[in-house]
């Protein structure tokens, strides 16, 4: 669920994306449906500039919830990184 997902949401907002990137990644590992988790991988991978990550995680993301509550950016996200 979302809420368990708090914690490593901080450590992104905050500017921590190496952090972020570790939980995420290990949440994705754990439940790799995890929607949230790999929004937040994206996100994650994204502000550590791994751009090919990024773009992959995005994707799956949209392959699994095209409708999602972070579909939207994830778009805009994949639109920015493939420029």
């Amino acid at each position: 669920p979302r809420s368990t997902l708090f914690p490593y949401t901080t450590l992104f907002r905050s500017g921590d994306y190496k952090g972020a990137y570790g939980r995420f990644s290990e949440a994705v590992r754990l439940d790799p449906t995890n929607v949230d988790a790999l929004y937040g991988l994206a996100a994650s991978a994204d502000g550590l500039h791994h751009a090919q990550e990024a773009l992959t995680n995005y994707k799956l993301y949209l392959e699994i919830a095209p409708d999602g509550h972070d579909a939207k950016s994830a778009r805009k996200a994949i639109r920015s990184l493939s420029k």
